[in-house]
């Protein structure tokens, strides 16, 4: 191990560490001498004893400023513009943190990682040209479906309310799943969807 790595590693300045390391003797010229098994552990043994400036704080001496709240520095750093679309998708501040601190050991997720994940959700929906309120809809029915199944559902002419049904098999018998579900598995197409609810409700 070179000199310059052990200072690294203990975090000491590397230049006061070679002289600590002259005066015990060490075979050593330069920071980037290489240390022996046992000039490295002299040097470690030395610096436990006599720290070298800047590997520790002196007893009863001022913390250190810490850095500014990470949290709140996310969220001043990250106000930027969020569409329309994606705000339906980004929880509020408060509820994002708590279930961080909750569930989580972790950092709570920062701001602009919840603003890129929503946009991204956002840009699914607006793929299939869903605008906010009709996203809201979907999502007040069914909070899981995905884009393109509520894009076929709507051009098959299903209203969310509608996807929430649970239609009778041709023997009468109530199908366990309703609409959306089972356009979602692939059970059935969103036209057969219509025709079963067409069936139901006939005009």
């Amino acid at each position: 191990m070179r000199l310059e790595d052990l200072a690294r590693q203990l975090r000491a300045d590397s230049s006061t560490l070679l002289a600590q390391a002259k005066n015990l003797g060490l075979p050593v010229t330069d920071v980037a001498s290489s240390l022996t098994p046992s000039a490295e552990w002299q040097s470690r043994a030395a610096n436990a004893t006599q720290p070298v400036y800047g590997t520790r704080r002196p007893l009863g001496s001022p913390r250190p400023p810490r850095p500014s709240n990470s949290r709140q520095h996310d969220r001043s750093a990250s106000n930027q513009p969020v569409s329309d679309l994606a705000q339906i998708f980004l929880p509020p501040l408060e509820i994002a943190d708590r279930a961080d601190t909750a569930y989580t050991l972790r950092r709570p997720t920062p701001r602009r990682i919840l603003v890129a994940r929503a946009e991204a959700q956002a840009h699914e929906w607006a793929r299939f040209w869903f605008n906010p309120q009709e996203v809201k809809d979907w999502l007040a029915h069914h909070p899981r479906i995905q884009p393109y199944v509520a894009a076929a559902l709507r051009d098959a002419g299903i209203t969310p309310h509608q996807a929430t049904a649970n239609t009778r098999t041709p023997r009468g018998f109530v199908h366990r799943l309703p609409i959306a579900i089972r356009v979602a598995a692939g059970d059935i197409t969103a036209q057969e969807a219509a025709a079963e609810l067409q069936g139901m409700n006939p005009s």
